[in-house]
């Protein structure tokens, strides 16, 4: 895993699980597509590119070279995983 992909999982994942709280509590009131428009600022003002943000599981997917890495959240705990391709 590159150094880029792990500052910015040790920057930003307060924030994807903050995103996942609140989604919690809102999303009966709240659109989606406002989170996923949060989420493409956060990877992109990284450098990074943006893939996807799912609900369930709720998992931030970003790609930086040819791979792809996701920061998963569940209940009060994050973990970054890395998917195949070259470094």
């Amino acid at each position: 895993m590159t150094t880029k992909v792990s500052a910015f999982f040790d920057r930003c994942w307060e924030q994807v699980s903050y995103l996942h709280d609140r989604w919690q509590d809102e999303k009966e009131y709240e659109d989606w597509q406002d989170y996923i428009d949060s989420a493409t600022k956060l990877v992109e003002k990284s450098g990074l590119e943006f893939i996807g943000l799912s609900k369930r599981p709720f998992k931030l997917t970003f790609q930086h070279g040819t791979r792809r890495h996701s920061i998963h959240i569940k209940a009060s705990s994050a973990s970054l995983l890395t998917e195949g391709g070259s470094q």
